[in-house]
C-alpha cells in the first residue's frame, strides 16, 4: 500500500483526527442518542489522551526493553550499530540546506554513535525519503556522521519507506560484511515493531533503546498536574497508539520480503 495513503489513513483514525471525525457525526446526529453520546466519547477521549497520565499508561508497555551499556552490547555478540532513523525538517536554512535531520533521528543517531564509539563497532544507517524531492533520511545521516560526528557509516541503506523495509534491505547491505547480529538503536517505544521487522530479515538482534518517555520519577510535580491536558501528552499518546496498532498490524501480516531495495 502507498506510504502517502497510509499516513492519511492513520490521521483520521489516531488522535486527534480520528475523535474530530468521531465529534463532527455525532454533532450531525445530535438530535439522535447515538450522536449524542459519540459527542461525549469524542470530547472525552480527546481529554484523556491529553493528560500525562494516560499517555504514560500507554507508553508503559511498550518501553519494556532496558538500556544497555556498551560492555553488554558487546558481550552479546553484536557486529554493527544499526540506527533506524525516523523523519527529517524542512527547511533548515539554519544549516543552510533545504533538509536535516528531525530531532527524533537525531537522538538515535547520536546515541548511535556513541554506542559505536564505545563498543568498536561499525554504524548503519537506514531510512529512505519518504517524499517525492526529498534526501533519503540515511544520507542526511551519513553527512552528519561524517561532517559533524567523524564516523563513516559502513552501509547507509536509503531505499526503505517503512520500518519493515528499514529491518529486509538493511539486512541485505550488510550479508555482504558478513554482519548478522546488530545493536538495533531506536525509541524505546518502537523497538518492538524494529526487532520484529530485522528479525523476520534474518538478522538477530540485541536492543539498544533510547528516548524513554513517561518517566514517573518525582519531579515535584502535584498530582492533579498527572490530570492536566498538555499537547505534550496529547502527541505522546498518539505515538504511543500509532505503535500499539502497528506491532499488532506487523505481527499479523504476511511475513513477506520487499520486492526491492537500496544500494
Amino acid at each position: 500500500m502507498d506510504v502517502g495513503l497510509v499516513r492519511t489513513i492513520e490521521a483520521f483514525i489516531l488522535p486527534p483526527g480520528g475523535l474530530l471525525v468521531l465529534a463532527v457525526l455525532g454533532l450531525l446526529a445530535w438530535r439522535t442518542r447515538i450522536g449524542r453520546l459519540a459527542t461525549i466519547l469524542a470530547v472525552l477521549g480527546l481529554y484523556l489522551l491529553s493528560t500525562p497520565r494516560v499517555a504514560t499508561l500507554l507508553m508503559q508497555p511498550l518501553q519494556s526493553e532496558a538500556v544497555k551499556t556498551p560492555d553488554e552490547v558487546r558481550a552479546a555478540g553484536a557486529q554493527a550499530v544499526v540506527v533506524a532513523l525516523a523523519g527529517r525538517i524542512r527547511p533548515a536554512w539554519e544549516f543552510g540546506a533545504a533538509e536535516t535531520l528531525s530531532p527524533l533521528s537525531m537522538q538515535r543517531l547520536r546515541y548511535g554513535a556513541w554506542l559505536a564509539r564505545r563498543t568498536g563497532l561499525p554504524i548503519a544507517v537506514t531510512g529512505g525519503a519518504l517524499g517525492d524531492e526529498a534526501t533519503p533520511l540515511a544520507v542526511l545521516a551519513s553527512q552528519v556522521l561524517e561532517n559533524e560526528l567523524g564516523l563513516k557509516p559502513l552501509v547507509a541503506e536509503a531505499a526503505s519507506d517503512t520500518t519493515w523495509e528499514n529491518g529486509w534491505f538493511t539486512a541485505r547491505l550488510l550479508e555482504p560484511h558478513g554482519v548478522r547480529r546488530v545493536a538495533l538503536v531506536t525509541h524505546a517505544f518502537h523497538l518492538e515493531r524494529a526487532r520484529h521487522s530485522f528479525e523476520a530479515a534474518g538478522l538477530a538482534v540485541v536492543g539498544a533503546p533510547t528516548g524513554f518517555y513517561g518517566d514517573d520519577t518525582d519531579n515535584g510535580q502535584s498530582p492533579i498536574g498527572d490530570w492536566l491536558p498538555s499537547g505534550t501528552a496529547l502527541a505522546m499518546s498518539t505515538i504511543a497508539l500509532h505503535e500499539l496498532t502497528g506491532n499488532l498490524w506487523y505481527r499479523l501480516r504476511p511475513q513477506v520480503a520487499p520486492a526491492a531495495g537500496g544500494a
